[in-house]
């Protein structure tokens, strides 16, 4: 603590030792960011978990008009199809996100030019490098919603046929392929439903934040202002931002999550309903044999 002294010659602290009091938050800062992080992991096993037993609880509902409890949903979540969906997840991302690096590459070829002396190659290579990526993004985009398509498929039959990784998305394929036409009007009609959903959460997530804004906002600035009086530089808006921060995001993330489950819900029943009328469409009849004729 540093120390001056006053006219009449008595110590009057200058203020607490800034470094230390730094430390601390950028270590409740770190602290805080772990625990985002672990909750972003339990939330994602929780996704997988629910959306595998609300799957279940669909088919079991439409097979046999048994509504399952909650308690028994998330049993039948916990299983062996939730990692199979995730697994099919992740093949895909790692997939997509490795054509798109591969893509920007292929793009960003003709800026070889730049190391030419020649103004024209390199105005045409700039040219063709933004042409070339605006084709590859808008192809990526089309080929990102066919493949949504198709998962949603590939998740069902590793859910509701059992079936491995692999061999769920050979029978995804094969679904869509059977009745392509039913298949698009399905993914058209819950792609506008998101677009709506979207347009609808808008406002919502515009109120939110204000609110977020002044909850978070009051006591940031209330403990900013007192730790001010105490130290200087930014240590008091670090401080206030460590008290606010977490207030705006709770007061955001717990109404969108709620509200985004709903609507993940509908979207997850809609496909299951889907699902269970095209495998069905597409598998064959069996024939029985005639009987002789006496």
């Amino acid at each position: 603590m540093c120390i001056r002294d006053s006219p009449e010659g008595t110590p009057i602290p200058e203020g607490l030792p800034v470094a230390e009091i730094l430390s601390v938050f950028v270590s409740i800062a770190l602290v805080l960011i772990c625990f985002f992080f672990l909750l972003a992991i339990a939330a994602t096993i929780v996704r997988y978990l629910s959306e595998t037993a609300l799957i279940r609880m669909v088919d079991i509902h439409e097979t046999t008009e048994e509504k399952v409890g909650v308690r028994a949903g998330f049993r039948l979540g916990w299983s062996r199809g939730a990692l199979r969906i995730f697994l099919i997840d992740l093949l895909f991302g790692l997939a997509g996100f490795f054509a798109f690096l591969l893509m920007m590459l292929i793009a960003a070829l003709p800026l070889l030019t730049l190391m030419t002396d020649s103004e024209t190659l390199q105005g045409i290579g700039i040219a063709v490098t933004v042409g070339l990526a605006l084709l590859f993004i808008l192809v990526f985009i089309v080929v990102i919603i066919a493949l949504d398509l198709l998962v949603q498929f590939m998740r069902r039959a590793a859910i509701l046929e059992d079936r491995g990784v692999f061999d769920s998305i050979r029978r995804g394929f094969e679904v869509v392929r059977a009745r392509p036409g039913d298949a698009i009007v399905m993914g058209v009609i819950l792609f506008a439903l998101g677009f709506a959903w979207i347009f609808l959460l808008f406002p919502v997530m515009l109120i939110l934040v204000l609110l977020g804004l002044l909850l978070g906002g009051l006591p940031a600035a209330l403990i900013g202002g007192l730790a001010s009086l105490f130290l200087e530089g930014a240590a008091p808006w670090i401080i206030g931002a460590v008290i606010g921060v977490p207030i705006f995001l709770m007061v955001i993330i717990a109404p969108v999550t709620f509200l985004n489950g709903l609507y993940k819900t509908y979207i997850t029943t809609a496909w299951t309903l889907a699902y269970r009328e095209l495998a069905v469409l597409e598998t064959p009849a069996v024939e029985e044999p005639e009987e002789p004729v006496e």
